[in-house]
């Protein structure tokens, strides 16, 4: 069932960007899996009984590479080798993906925006891709739909919704990341915010790639913050990513002038 976040709309709200509509309480539905990106994130993360699909894919290969050279089927060792080859390639294959988050991000230059803070109460829709945290676990997501805000501290926030989704008919997500999870960050853990377009699927969204040091650092490893880190915000129109920009750049503009 979809989750609803319970805050009430709230009243209109004027920025540097405008008149804002009233704060969205619904979350962005799911991007389909069309592309081969999209399809290897599902290998990855769908399970089937207690592993990833792909864990599957790799046991039955590693058996395939085992037992065609004991039953002595067509090709011997060639099969074995070829069994062992498709492994390794799909390795690496999902290796490269999964460092670029499963999505591919197209640099271009910042848009022209004013500095304007965002109403704590506003809530821009995105898809956020990136590290995500809730409680002691900490997860790597692609193009999950959330909400951007920003606290009356300054301090940014996304809150994103992994659904249930079933693959193949048979695989689902893991039932322990179903549900919210969360991304906190503020102005000094920010080293660069660039602009593009975000790729996952067929569909590609203007986006914000905000490179930044999360507060609970460690070595990298599965399920654990790295050092540093880059949040994609994907956003459905160029008006949300303009304000969400305008948004992020009041403290940039207030370190300029200091200067």
């Amino acid at each position: 069932m979809l989750n609803r976040n319970g805050t009430p709309p709230a009243p209109q709200a004027s920025s540097g960007a405008g008149v804002l509509p009233p704060a969205r309480t619904e979350f962005l539905p799911d991007l389909p899996t069309d592309s081969w990106q999209a399809f290897l994130y599902q290998l990855s993360r769908q399970q089937l009984l207690v592993a990833p699909i792909v864990r599957w894919i790799y046991t039955g290969l590693w058996a395939l590479a085992v037992l065609w050279p004991l039953f002595d089927l067509p090709g011997r060792w060639w099969g074995s080798a070829i069994a062992l080859a498709v492994t390794f390639a799909l390795w690496l294959v999902i290796r490269r993906a999964r460092r670029q988050s499963f999505v591919r991000f197209t640099a271009a230059p910042l848009p022209a925006v004013s500095p304007a803070r965002l109403p704590p109460t506003y809530k821009a829709p995105v898809y956020v891709t990136g590290w995500l945290s809730v409680q002691a676990k900490v997860r790597q997501f692609a193009s999950v739909p959330g909400f951007y805000r920003t606290f009356a501290t300054r301090e940014h926030a996304l809150l994103c919704q992994a659904r249930l989704r079933r693959f193949w008919g048979l695989a689902t997500w893991p039932s322990e990341e179903e549900g919210l999870w969360y991304g906190f960050f503020d102005a000094g853990q920010i080293d660069q915010v660039s602009a593009g377009m975000l790729t996952f699927g067929r569909q590609s969204l203007p986006a914000l790639a905000i490179h930044y040091r999360p507060a609970a650092s460690t070595d990298g490893k599965d399920g654990r913050y790295p050092t540093r880190a880059t949040l994609y915000l994907a956003f459905p129109a160029e008006t949300e990513r303009s304000r969400v920009l305008a948004d992020l750049m009041v403290e940039r503009a207030n370190v300029h002038q200091g200067e």
